[in-house]
């Protein structure tokens, strides 16, 4: 179909194409595709998911596309999708993976030394990912009973970077 990348065996870069791109020149549909064939090289393709609140609780599923295909997500957005994985699943939950995860304190009292605690292992976390370069402006948001981090995450390609904002717990 239109807009489909048809993965071609090759050397180098030039290993996709897109098909019926009719308003880009050959050359320009040459650039995304290696644009875009960079991007999942460097920062990988998963599957989509996709969370909802039914109440207090955070319900979480696989995406289906439009043609009834598992939804996948690649580049800087699967970045992001695997950060909140890594926040909202507790280190030590999944026994065979029992250092993937954030280690995050639940039900502590939030004194100075808990709150510099929540900010270093929060920065460990995000930076537990080997697409992270650095992580700029850390900051712990109080929405009513959730509690929210914000930051600005500096990729490993130095060009990329992307913001993030999701809640973290709640209380």
């Amino acid at each position: 179909m239109p807009g489909d990348t048809i993965m071609v065996p090759g050397t180098g870069l030039r290993t996709s194409a897109v098909v019926g791109a009719s308003v880009a020149s050959p050359d320009e549909s040459d650039n995304n595709a290696q644009a875009n064939a960079a991007n999942q090289l460097a920062y990988g393709r998963d599957l989509r998911l996709k969370s909802v609140m039914n109440g207090s609780e955070e319900l979480t599923d696989l995406v289906i596309n439009q043609r009834g295909d598992l939804g996948a997500i690649q580049g800087v957005p699967n970045v992001e999708q695997a950060i909140r994985i890594k926040f909202y699943t507790q280190r030590g939950e999944l026994p065979a993976h029992p250092k993937f995860g954030a280690k995050v304190a639940i039900g502590r009292k939030a004194t100075p030394t808990s709150f510099a605690e929540l900010r270093i292992n929060a920065m460990s976390t995000l930076m537990s990912d080997s697409r992270v370069k650095e992580v700029r402006d850390l900051k712990f948001i109080s929405y009513g009973d959730a509690l929210s981090i914000t930051s600005n995450v500096v990729l490993t390609n130095s060009q990329d970077s992307m913001s993030t904002s999701f809640a973290l717990r709640r209380f």
